[in-house]
């Protein structure tokens, strides 16, 4: 979270409370300050209305309703805001006024602070092909209301020549009208992307294209290999094994089709909805179509696919019904047979777990039909779950694939990289067969049995072509030897780097909540002991502060240490998804196999990096992280590593935790700074960006 002063907001002023704007009269404004917000301001400076891009899109006959109830906050509000950021997904921006008067904004997104502290593009192996692949693209200059981004936009313009990527600078007026002529448009920020969408959106027609606007922040993390899978390198390494491949994935195309059929789908869904299956009943007939019955609707619409933490990764929670099964982690596949000698393995999100259908309309069971019909002995296995692409590329690695085997993955970047690939793309299917966005709700994967009887057609054809042989079913597993750790860590943050130049190596696992005088002491002491420190910091946005604060925070705590190094958590080594136990502090369940599985993670990465020890504090009231250094102990000494328990820091009231800062600062209590570095005090009270 940013605090914005007032100098850098878009302001519209009148001399009389409005009820109502014209769209046409916001652009100019807008190209000024590009922003998701706008603020209304009576000529006495008297804050009394906002709109943001969700009233923009709302407005009919191009009069936009200004939103006269709202909350604001005063300026050393900010853990408040925090926590409003947090309960809610739709507030982006929060007006921090005085004495009625708008003094500035909290901001959600903070991508300078990560901008400013990335690890260097030369040390990530996968930098020289996404810059290699860049063609026909801007970098969009921010305007001059904006000065403090100069340095963003120029840092950006050094990445691109230092990998000679071609570009043409453009203002933010000429994007509506080069919406055509580029590939791509690179913003600094959010709050660029943001306000260039409202821009884009002021053109009717030209809503599609919003796709094309990519932030400074977005590029670095789509380097990064879980933001972007290396399909090529993986699958090659699997076709050499013997496993054959096919990835879904849906290419950005500008076709009439795809046009309409987004914005019809932009129409009946035009915001994220935290339970898109509420907001489905409405259109739950023509959705389903010919299956619609209400009892069928209600149970598909009540189905809610949990996940299940097991040793090798996630998998969707068993379920027994009527309409939707799945077992040992499976979703089930309609007449599978006992006799085969394949199997065709799916991996992937919404469209492959087949979310919003019954079992027997899945993309598996329409597969498993037409080959059953053909003849062909093939198995169709049904592995999808929710998670990122890198958990499903770990769920593929994590199975028993044999030669012979086939794995179809699906991708939802739609800037993944294809060549070479065999590949059935979604949108293709799509408009070649004049699929009606009905049969969709708010985007292509969350789709209806039509579409799964498409997809089930283009795949049949794409695997079983002419060359296409059944072949006696292997005994051997072949997906041993995948060094996962290397591909989705070392070689994001240590690529060419020297890792086994320091005998004595600690390796910290850090959340930060924020980060302490505690947690510094405890790397201090460290640094003191070996000859290098490598801070994790976990990559997980469920805490009060943002992961980007959060690594600020270590960043700069520790820049004065030349011997400690922190990268981002690449892996999930903790995430909320494999580690509840971790953030919400709950010693019950299967808390202790996460505390296992989570030291096992950590041995492997900490493995290439070298490590001999694992430094933690010592915890005698947080069961978790106690039983955390108490599997320490037991486990790392298997891999060579020594666990070493440092007494916590304390000053005159004991201990210093995260929740006791947490609580000085929501009370604005000046005891905060002897708690915490200056670099944290800074961040938690939202020091004016330009002062980063």
């Amino acid at each position: 979270m940013l605090f914005i002063s007032r100098r850098y907001l878009c302001i519209y002023r009148s001399n009389e409370k409005l009820d109502v704007v014209e769209k046409r009269n916001l652009r100019e404004l807008l190209e000024a300050r590009p922003s998701n917000t706008i603020y209304f301001e009576t000529a006495d400076n008297k804050l009394y209305g906002m709109i943001s891009y969700g009233d923009i899109r709302k407005a009919r006959d191009g009069i936009v309703r200004i939103n006269n109830s709202f909350v604001s906050l005063e300026r050393d509000a900010y853990m408040e805001a925090r926590e409003r950021f947090r309960r809610s997904n739709s507030i982006c921006e929060i007006p921090v006024v005085k004495n009625g008067q708008l003094v500035g904004e909290f901001h959600k997104f903070d991508d300078e602070l990560m901008i400013d502290r990335a690890v260097d593009l030369d040390n990530n192996a996968y930098a020289p092909a996404y810059f290699a692949r860049l063609r026909n693209v801007a970098i969009v200059k921010p305007p001059a209301s904006r000065d403090y981004k100069m340095r963003y936009f120029e840092k950006l313009k050094r990445i691109f020549d230092h990998y000679a990527v071609a570009y043409t600078v453009l203002e933010v007026s000429d994007i509506a009208q080069n919406l055509t002529r580029f590939d791509r448009f690179f913003v600094v920020d959010e709050q660029e992307r943001r306000g260039v969408h409202i821009i884009i959106s002021l053109f009717e027609d030209k809503q599609h294209f919003f796709y094309k606007i990519v932030t400074f922040l977005r590029m670095l993390n789509r380097i990064e290999s879980d933001e972007a899978i290396d399909y090529k390198k993986l699958f090659s390494e699997l076709e050499k094994r013997g496993v054959e491949t096919v990835l879904m994935t849906t290419k950005r195309n500008d076709s009439n089709y795809v046009v309409k059929t987004e914005k019809e789908m932009k129409e009946r869904f035009p915001t994220v909805a935290n339970n898109l299956n509420e907001l489905m009943v409405q259109y739950e007939q023509q959705f389903f179509d010919d299956l619609y019955e209400k009892t069928y609707a209600r149970e598909i619409e009540a189905c809610h696919f949990s996940i299940q933490r097991v040793r090798d990764g996630i998998r969707l929670k068993d379920i027994k019904s009527e309409l939707v099964n799945v077992e040992h982690g499976e979703r089930a596949t309609v007449d599978q047979p006992d006799d085969y000698e394949r199997c065709i393995y799916f991996f992937g999100q919404c469209l492959i777990i087949g979310a919003y259908v019954d079992d027997a309309h899945t993309i598996e069971s329409y597969l498993q039909a037409m080959v059953n019909e053909a003849g062909y002995k093939a198995r169709i296995v049904n592995c999808g779950c929710w998670g990122n692409a890198i958990q499903s590329v770990v769920r593929m690695l994590a199975t028993p694939l044999r030669e012979g085997d086939i794995v179809v993955m699906l991708s939802e970047d739609p800037d993944v990289d294809t060549t070479n690939l065999k590949t059935v793309d979604l949108w293709q299917t799509l408009e070649k067969n004049g699929a009606p966005s009905q049969w969709m709700l708010d985007i292509p994967f969350h789709a209806n049995h039509h579409v799964s009887e498409l997809c089930a057609k283009a795949l049949f054809d794409v695997i079983f072509d002419s060359r296409y042989k059944d072949k006696p079913r292997s005994t051997e597993v072949i997906t041993q030897g995948f060094d996962i750790v290397d591909q989705f860590f070392t070689q994001n943050y240590f690529h060419g780097q020297d890792l086994r130049r320091f005998n004595r190596v600690a390796c910290c696992v850090f959340n930060g909540n924020p980060f302490t005088n505690g947690h510094k002491y405890l790397i201090e002491t460290a640094s003191k002991a070996v000859d290098h420190v490598y801070l994790l910091s976990l990559r997980e946005n469920c805490s009060m502060f943002s992961f980007n604060e959060r690594y600020a925070m270590a960043v700069d705590a520790t820049s004065n240490l030349p011997n400690v190094t922190v990268v981002p958590d690449s892996l999930s080594v903790a995430d909320a998804t494999n580690f509840p136990a971790y953030f919400i502090k709950v010693y019950e369940g299967d808390a202790e196999e996460q505390i296992e599985r989570h030291v096992e993670m950590y041995a492997a990465i900490a493995k290439p990096l070298h490590t001999t020890h694992r430094y933690v504090g010592e915890e005698a009231h947080d069961l978790v992280a106690n039983g955390i250094n108490e599997a320490c102990k037991r486990i790392l000494p298997r891999y060579g590593i020594k666990t070493v328990v440092v007494k916590r820091k304390e000053d005159d009231s004991g201990v210093i935790t995260g929740s006791c800062v947490r609580e000085l600062a929501a009370n604005n209590n000046p005891r905060l700074d002897s708690l915490v570095p200056k670099a944290t005090a800074n961040i938690i009270r939202c020091k004016e960006i330009n002062a980063f």
